[in-house]
């Protein structure tokens, strides 16, 4: 998270999609780039050292106050259980890409209320890797269970996935 920060200050803007060539695909270089990115991450790492020293020393107390939290719970018999919401941060999104189906975003189909639909523009999950490295990705947390419900129902209605670009919902959309 910290080179997503200083890569949003340096470039103007809170969303990996407005910047630049390489730094968009740091973490997921088109072929033929990987040695590039891996020199410019090296840089950036080098840069902000500092920085990344401080928020994962942040991150480390975190996780030791919360792996107490949970040690605190199962000692009187309650578990802790994670909400896994159905949209990603950009920062997530950036770091992930390759789990991510290309061109595509999530929305609400029309309806009789809202005939338009629902452009949310969240990224999609590739199905093709829920059984592998996305279900990593989103089980990571550090919790005794995980509410999927939501990501479940990206199987049925109400959710369609929408072709990415300015405009990318509206009524044009298929559920999966």
């Amino acid at each position: 998270d910290t080179i997503y920060d200083r890569l949003c200050s340096q470039h103007g803007s809170g969303h990996f999609k407005d910047w630049p060539g390489l730094d968009a695909r740091l973490l997921a270089p088109l072929p033929g780039e990987e040695r590039a990115a891996e020199d410019r991450l090296r840089a950036l790492r080098a840069e902000h050292a500092e920085a990344i020293e401080a928020n994962a020393f942040r991150q480390f107390v975190v996780n030791e106050q919360h792996g107490a939290l949970r040690e605190r719970l199962g000692s009187i018999g309650l578990a802790l259980y994670g909400d896994l919401s159905i949209g990603f941060a950009p920062q997530d999104e950036w770091a992930h890409q390759a789990l991510m189906l290309a061109g595509y975003r999530m929305g609400a189909p029309p309806s009789r209320t809202n005939p338009e639909g629902q452009p949310w523009g969240y990224p999609v999950l590739d199905p093709a890797q829920w059984t592998g490295a996305a279900r990593e990705f989103i089980q990571k947390g550090s919790v005794d269970g995980l509410d999927t419900s939501c990501v479940e129902s990206l199987k049925r209605p109400p959710f369609f996935l929408t072709p990415a670009g300015p405009d990318p919902g509206g009524a044009k959309g298929a559920q999966p």
